[in-house]
């Protein structure tokens, strides 16, 4: 139980669930992981179609904009710090106007 706790794939959303979201160019937008709570052996980042600015907050909440009108998909990543395995979250759709 406990090994199936540490290798949990991780979620991702913009909140409340949400897994597509509409903004404008330049808007701020946050990008929430949960469901990995094993911070201490994997190092987090974001992966994006895209030139986004992203600020990473927390391992679990980054501030991400996009500054040109598009389609985007958004994924965590989660590599192990001894490179034996990796973790890949669901994919999450941001479209900016």
């Amino acid at each position: 139980m406990i090994v199936e706790a540490k290798n949990r794939v991780p979620f991702i959303d913009f909140g409340f669930g949400f897994t597509d979201k509409t903004v404008n160019a330049g808007d701020n937008f946050t990008v929430w992981v949960s469901g990995q709570f094993n911070e201490n052996n994997f190092v987090y980042s974001l992966s994006t179609n895209g030139s986004p600015t992203i600020t990473k907050v927390s391992n679990f909440e980054y501030i991400v904009s996009y500054a040109s009108a598009g389609t985007y998909n958004i994924t965590a990543n989660l590599v192990a710090k001894d490179k034996r395995k990796s973790l890949i979250s669901n994919t999450i759709t941001i479209n900016v106007i």
